[in-house]
């Protein structure tokens, strides 16, 4: 079951810098203008919620497998 959330973790990671990709392309790119609006944008917001489940699915993960 570890080794299966330990997967998950990695898919989370990488849903979350997708999603914060694909934020600051629909932004046009990452400026001190626009820094605002992306981050209250949906987008961002969903890659940061992916971000904290892999924090947290991490954690789990750490306390049950082996170092």
């Amino acid at each position: 079951m570890s080794w299966l959330l330990l997967l998950v973790n990695v898919i989370l990671l990488t849903a979350g810098q997708v999603t914060w990709k694909k934020a600051i392309q629909v932004q046009g790119g990452l400026t001190v203008r626009n820094l605002p609006e992306l981050l209250m944008s949906p987008l961002f917001l969903a890659g940061g919620i992916y971000y904290a489940a892999a924090a947290l699915t991490c954690l789990y993960v750490l306390s049950h497998l082996p170092l």
